[in-house]
C-alpha cells in the first residue's frame, strides 16, 4: 500500500487562505440576502411544492459544505501552527571500501629480506589454519618424543635394578657388619660415658648412612658406567625427533610458499643501501625462500644440548634411599655406642686398680673388642635382618630406583618437548611477522 506524503507548509497555507475566502464570499452573500432582499426569502417560506423543496434541499447542502469547510479550515489552522518536525534524510549509499592489506615480511634462498603486499583476510585465515596444524603437530611430536625416549632409555637403565642384588648381598655379610661396626666405634671416638649416649648415637648413626650411601651410589647407581649410555640414549631420541620435526617443517615451508607466491603482490626488496625498493625481477616462477626452521636444518645447528644437572640426580641415591638404609643401620651404632660405654665401664674398673685412665684405655678397649667381636657382628646381623630382611630391602630398593628412572625420563622427556616447542613457536613468529596497512616505497 502506498501512503501519500503529507502537504508542505506552502501548500498548507495557501490551502487554508483558499479556505477563508470561500467563507468569507459565502457569509457576505448570506448577508447582503438577508439584508437586502428580505421579500424574496419571505416569497420563497410561502411558495409551496417541488421548487420550494428542492430549494430547500439545495440551502441544506449549502450549509452543510459550509461546516464542512469550517472544519477543514480549524485543522489547517492547527496544523499551520503546530511545528513541523525536519524531514529524515534519507540515509547515505556507502561505496565498498577496498580491501585492507597486510604487509609479509620473508628471506629468499640467500637470505635477503622480501615483503609483499597481500589480503588481510586471507592472510588471517591462511595463519589460523597453519595455527590449527601446528597444534595438532605439536600433541602428536609429544607422543613421539615419549616413544623415542623410552625406546633408548630403557636399555639404558635397565641395568640398574640388576645391580641391587649385588648390594644386598654384600650388606648382609659378616664382613660387612664386622667393618661397619669397627667404624661405628671409631666414630664414637673411644670409651664414653653413659649420660651421652643418646647424642653419640645419632652422630654415629649419621656417619654410618652416609658411608652406605655411598656405597650404593658405587655398586647401583654406578656413575661412570650408567650416565654415559643414559647421555647417548637422550641423544638419539632427539634425533629421532628432529627428524620428525624436520617432515613437519617441510609441510609449513610449502605452505607458505605457495601463499606468498598466489597472493603476494608489490614485492619489494631491502637494499642496505636504500632501503626497500621495488623488485623488477622478483617472480613466483623463480622466486626462492629460505626455510622456516633454516638454523634446526643445518648439520651443526638445532643441537639439543643434554641437561647435565638432569644427570647429575640419576648419579645421587634419592631420598627413599637414605630413608632405607637409614632404617636398617640404626642397629650398628646402638651397637657400636654400647661397646664404647662397656669400653668406658672397663676402664674404669682399672683405674680402681691405680693405673692411669690413659694406661687403662688401651688395654680394656683391646680386651672388650676382642672378646666381643665375633658376638657383636652377629648380633648386627640378626637385628639388622630383624628390622628389614634382604628381600624386603631389595624390593624397597627397585621400588625407589624406579621412581628415581621415572624421574629422570620425565624430565628428559620434559626438555624434549621444550625443545620442539621453541622451534615450532619461532616457525609461527616468523609466518606473522606483518604489520596492518604498511606503506610501500619507504
Amino acid at each position: 500500500m502506498v501512503i501519500p506524503a503529507a502537504p508542505s507548509r506552502p501548500a498548507r497555507s495557501l490551502a487554508l487562505r483558499a479556505t477563508v475566502a470561500l467563507l468569507a464570499v459565502a457569509s457576505l452573500s448570506s448577508a447582503l440576502v438577508y439584508l437586502f432582499c428580505p421579500e424574496l426569502l419571505t416569497d420563497a417560506r410561502n411558495r409551496s411544492g417541488d421548487l420550494y423543496r428542492h430549494a430547500a434541499a439545495i440551502g441544506e447542502d449549502f450549509e452543510r459544505g459550509v461546516h464542512k469547510l469550517r472544519e477543514a479550515a480549524g485543522r489547517l489552522w492547527a496544523e499551520d501552527a503546530a511545528p513541523v518536525a525536519p524531514a529524515r534524510p534519507e540515509p547515505p549509499v556507502l561505496s565498498a571500501s577496498p580491501a585492507m592489506q597486510a604487509v609479509v615480511l620473508w628471506h629468499d634462498a640467500e637470505a635477503v629480506s622480501r615483503r609483499g603486499q597481500v589480503d588481510t583476510g586471507d592472510f588471517n585465515e591462511f595463519v589460523a589454519a597453519l595455527r590449527r596444524t601446528m597444534d595438532e603437530d605439536r600433541a602428536r611430536l609429544r607422543l613421539i618424543a615419549a616413544e623415542h625416549l623410552r625406546a633408548e632409555l630403557e636399555p639404558a637403565l635397565a641395568l640398574l635394578p640388576a645391580r641391587i642384588p649385588a648390594f644386598a648381598e654384600e650388606l648382609f655379610t659378616y664382613s660387612t657388619s664386622a667393618g661397619l661396626l669397627y667404624d661405628a666405634i671409631a666414630v664414637t671416638d673411644g670409651a664414653i660415658e653413659a649420660t651421652a649416649r643418646p647424642a653419640a648415637v645419632e652422630r654415629t648413626h649419621g656417619e654410618i648412612v652416609r658411608g652406605l650411601v655411598q656405597r650404593y651410589r658405587k655398586v647401583v647407581l654406578s656413575p661412570e658406567v650408567t650416565l654415559g649410555p643414559v647421555r647417548n640414549a637422550i641423544g638419539r631420541a632427539y634425533g629421532a625427533l628432529r627428524r620428525d620435526l624436520l617432515s613437519n617443517c617441510d609441510r609449513y615451508d610449502r605452505a607458505f610458499r605457495d601463499f606468498l607466491k598466489s597472493h603476494a603482490a608489490g614485492i619489494e626488496v631491502l637494499d642496505n643501501a636504500s632501503g626497500w625498493r621495488p623488485d623488477p625481477i622478483w617472480s613466483p616462477e623463480n622466486a626462492t625462500f629460505r626455510s622456516l626452521c633454516h638454523t634446526l636444518r643445518m648439520a651443526d645447528g638445532g643441537h639439543y644440548v643434554v641437561d647435565e644437572k638432569m644427570l647429575a640426580e640419576l648419579a645421587d641415591p634419592s631420598m627413599a634411599v637414605h630413608e632405607l638404609l637409614s632404617e636398617i643401620s640404626r642397629p650398628i651404632a646402638d651397637i657400636a655406642v654400647e661397646a664404647a660405654v662397656s669400653t668406658a665401664g672397663a676402664v674404669h674398673f682399672l683405674e680402681g686398680f691405680g693405673l692411669p685412665a690413659s694406661w687403662a684405655y688401651v688395654p680394656a678397649r683391646a680386651t672388650g673388642l676382642a672378646v666381643s667381636n665375633w658376638a657383636m657382628a652377629w648380633q648386627v646381623l640378626d637385628r639388622m635382618d630383624a628390622i628389614r630382611n634382604r628381600p624386603k630391602l631389595e624390593t624397597h630398593l627397585r621400588e625407589a630406583l624406579q621412581g628415581a628412572r621415572a624421574a629422570i625420563t620425565e624430565k628428559a622427556l620434559m626438555a624434549l618437548i621444550e625443545f620442539v616447542s621453541l622451534r615450532l613457536d619461532g616457525m609461527e613468529s616468523v609466518i606473522a611477522a606483518r604489520s596492518e596497512g604498511g606503506r610501500f616505497g619507504r
